[in-house]
């Protein structure tokens, strides 16, 4: 941008010099008339008048292109360096994501060898859509319903309340109990797990504890 200036500057200099001369040399001829010599001044004033207005007209119009292109070329030039710093975080976040999904699959593929993956659907009708009527307890990650499975005959479902922070637990249990037995404790007979939804489902003893 300076260098530009620069140009311009000495090519007005240079353009006001040879209109100097002109005017000068008109003067020193005294053999043309007074009506010719007035005009030759008039156009070289003219031509003078008009140049020097182009020069200072494009000169503005470039230092008002320059003093908006530059900032924005700088911003621009910022946010790529954001958007090339957020990349490679972003990457190793999905990375990490993607092998938490991967680790879910193999335990849920684990379980089902185990034990039974159960619709929503059916435990939906088992406990009658949930009936308040049919709650037997209250835990701190989920609400037990008494339910009455075909296959399975009398049962606890234990329904989880967020699945977002429950996603660890709701696993840990598939994998802990549905390989574990113990008297005291309702053994794990099958699962649900459908979009927001997740379930357990044990087997129902009156003096039994679920694991909570």
């Amino acid at each position: 941008m300076v260098v530009g200036g620069a140009k311009l500057a000495l090519l007005l200099i240079h353009i006001l010099s040879v209109a100097g001369n002109g005017y000068s040399s008109s003067q020193d001829n005294d053999y043309g008339s007074d009506d010719h010599e007035h005009r030759k001044k008039l156009d070289s004033s003219l031509k003078s008048g008009f140049v020097i207005g182009y020069v200072f007209s494009s000169i503005s119009v470039l230092t008002i292109f320059m003093s908006y292109c530059v900032p924005w070329a700088r911003l621009m030039k910022r946010k790529g360096n954001e958007v090339m710093m957020k990349t490679p975080m972003m990457t190793s976040l999905m990375e990490r994501q993607e092998k938490k999904r991967k680790e879910a699959n193999i335990q849920i593929s684990t379980s089902e060898k185990l034990i039974a993956r159960i619709s929503f659907a059916e435990l939906q009708k088992a406990t009658n859509s949930f009936d308040r009527g049919k709650v037997i307890g209250v835990g701190k990650t989920g609400t037990v319903y008494k339910a009455a499975h075909p296959h399975l005959r009398f049962t606890a479902v234990k329904r989880l309340f967020d699945f977002k922070h429950l996603e660890k637990q709701f696993l840990s249990e598939l994998m802990i109990l549905g390989k574990f037995r113990h008297k005291n404790i309702a053994p794990l007979l099958g699962f649900c797990l459908e979009s927001r939804e997740r379930l357990l489902v044990y087997q129902y003893m009156p003096n039994g504890n679920l694991y909570d």
